[in-house]
């Protein structure tokens, strides 16, 4: 492992991972190197290393693809914040969520005023609405 990937996914990789909600390209590289060392060690020492290379090639694959499947892969990221729950700001999926959430918002705010006023005014209304 390199020193580099090492202090930059412990400093800028934690920034990076709490602004975009992606992984960073230096946590992926320490994640592909551990497999990697990984695979080495368990395959023994007398395994062909053409095999070894091609079970680390098939890791390396499967661990992007699993990032990819749940958007965040480095490769993914537009540099943009995400909101757990609702995704990156700006996307189409953060701009239907937003929508859902104000209208809601809206609507349990009117009822709770309507509610709030016909209590109390609700004297008023009774003496308003009094049949003589």
């Amino acid at each position: 492992m390199s020193l580099w990937d090492d202090v930059a996914s412990d400093t800028l990789g934690v920034a990076y991972r709490a602004w975009t909600g992606n992984v960073d390209r230096w946590t992926l590289n320490q994640i592909k190197e551990q497999t990697a060392i990984g695979i080495g060690k368990a395959s023994g020492d007398s395994a062909d290393p053409g095999v070894i290379a091609y079970r680390q090639a098939q890791a390396d694959a499967e661990i992007d693809n699993a990032l990819i499947s749940i958007d965040a892969h480095p490769s993914q990221s537009t540099g943009l914040p995400r909101i757990p729950g609702l995704g990156v700001i700006g996307s189409v999926e953060f701009l239907a969520k937003a929508k859902k959430i104000v209208n809601w918002t809206l609507f349990v705010g009117a009822v709770g005023a309507v509610a709030y006023f016909g209590f109390v005014y609700s004297r008023s209304f009774k003496r308003v609405f009094r049949r003589k």
